[in-house]
């Protein structure tokens, strides 16, 4: 269950770090555009 839990945590932190890359992306495009 512990093992299960880890996993869990791992994909969850995967795609937060997706997420927030692609936040940053938008807002370095964004920056350049002015």
């Amino acid at each position: 269950m512990f093992v299960s839990f880890i996993f869990d945590a791992s994909i969850v932190g995967m795609y937060m770090l997706k997420y927030i890359s692609m936040i940053i992306l938008s807002c370095l495009k964004y920056n350049d555009m002015e």
